[in-house]
């Protein structure tokens, strides 16, 4: 299992189009279900797949650490 900090999204104020703080929480997930992930254009954020769902996650040296771990993983 593997452990990444997510942003969580208010979706009420998101539906009014009101920007929130940025909060985050942890996700523990099984690596088996990892499909990939990308650096966002805004430099800050990292959106990763997880089967079907997609989640945002702060661009951080640590993060893109586990993700790159788990391709060789694969690879191997």
């Amino acid at each position: 299992m593997k452990e990444v900090q997510i942003q969580l999204e208010n979706t009420k104020l998101a539906e009014l189009g009101l920007g929130s703080e940025i909060t985050y929480a942890p996700l523990r997930f099984n690596e088996a279900h990892f499909i990939g992930y990308w650096i966002n254009s805004d430099g800050d954020t990292i959106t990763f797949y997880l089967g079907s769902q997609s989640f945002l996650c702060a661009n951080t040296q640590k993060n893109i650490i586990i993700f790159e771990t788990i391709f060789n993983q694969a690879i191997q």
